[in-house]
């Protein structure tokens, strides 16, 4: 267990390889956070932990609006969290390790008081999960390694020219969207109190201003492939890939928002193959594994990172889920900016389906954007 003490160390050395260091200012918090984890379902096994206790360390890059970006979403700031958590039920629910990537914005700012609100979301690691034998009871959660997202409202208070005090308020989250079932996931609510100091502070410097050429053609195209990896909803049971394509046109609302809106077609192995298993005939087996939709979305960029919010509409449901005809996706993706001089960019993305709560699959996109 002692190794992952050199993870947060691993963590900020390569934090700050990847990040400028020149014009900007750092700063180091430190928080306690106590609070509980809440069963946001019917049929979870786990007894009621008593409490949920645990620290934070954050890195914390502060944005002067030097990029156009960044001066378009009211100069946010950009963060790496080490997450350490006591679930409070050290032989069912054990313990979650996490490093969260995560950006703040400020929603409200007078005098030493600024309000912010974060979000984030990273790999963590949970130290117990589902076993048939030897832990039946924790049905929320069936791997080890799974998705930590957070949100939380945070209240700074300016103590003086370095250190900030704060307390706040947040979700915890922890699923691996069904690659390993059961995947109910694990939510906890914490208070959190902490201190912020600064680390380097450097003066504003208006030369490093970039300013941005205005984009004529405001419409353009999106071409994407996904491809999913969904369990059978049986724990120990095989994991099977769904294969996704999206064609869309795209509509600037500024050049950090996008609409999004188009068509869909998915392929579920895992249906294939069980429609395949009770003898249906091939065609009939491929037709009730194939899905074909409208989607609607809005995509946020910040620098070379876009995240897509997207609704989907089935317009056949030869398998019918809880949640259909509608369906949400939410994609992270990083867009590789030298190929813009040609007018196509190419970006990777993570991807993570859901029938409103419940998650379908966790995949892997690629596409590019003209």
């Amino acid at each position: 267990m002692y190794k992952w003490l050199f993870i947060p160390f691993f963590f900020y050395l390569i934090f700050g390889l990847c990040i400028s260091v020149s014009g900007q200012e750092y700063q180091m918090e430190a928080l306690y956070l106590h609070g509980k984890v809440v069963k946001h379902k019917d049929g979870l096994l786990y007894p009621d932990p008593t409490a949920t206790t645990g620290f934070e360390i954050n890195v914390v890059k502060k944005s002067f609006g030097y990029q156009p970006w960044e001066r378009y979403w009211g100069n946010p700031s950009l963060e790496g969290t080490f997450l350490y958590m006591d679930m409070g039920d050290n032989q069912i629910l054990g313990k979650a390790i996490a490093i969260i990537p995560g950006i703040r914005f400020s929603i409200f700012k007078k005098a030493r008081l600024d309000l912010k609100f974060h979000i984030g979301a990273g790999i963590a690691y949970l130290t117990k999960k589902y076993d048939f034998v030897q832990n039946p009871r924790n049905n929320a959660i069936g791997s080890n390694i799974n998705n930590g997202t957070r949100v939380k409202l945070v209240a700074h208070y300016q103590l003086n020219n370095r250190i900030n005090g704060f307390v706040a308020y947040g979700l915890n989250h922890f699923s691996n969207g069904l690659s390993v079932s059961p995947n109910s996931g694990i939510n906890t609510f914490s208070y959190q109190f902490g201190l912020r100091w600064s680390l380097q502070k450097t003066p504003f410097d208006e030369q490093r201003i970039v300013h941005l050429e205005e984009k004529k053609n405001k419409w353009g195209l999106l071409a994407q492939y996904t491809q999913g990896f969904s369990n059978s909803d049986t724990p120990d049971g095989p994991t099977y890939p769904v294969y996704s394509t999206t064609l869309a046109a795209t509509y600037g609302f500024s050049p950090f928002q996008n609409l999004v809106f188009g068509m869909e077609y998915e392929f579920h192995t895992g249906i294939y193959n069980f429609q395949k298993f009770i003898f249906t005939e091939e065609d009939i087996a491929r037709n009730k594994a194939t899905r074909y939709s409208l989607i609607l979305a809005d995509e946020l960029f910040f620098g070379a990172f876009g995240f897509r919010i997207q609704l989907g509409y089935y317009l056949d449901i030869p398998e019918k889920k809880m949640g259909d005809p509608v369906y949400f996706k939410l994609t992270s993706n990083y867009h590789f900016p030298y190929f813009e001089k040609y007018k196509v960019t190419p970006y990777v993305g993570v991807v993570l389906k859901s029938h409103f709560a419940v998650a379908e699959y966790l995949g892997f996109a690629v596409g590019f954007r003209i």
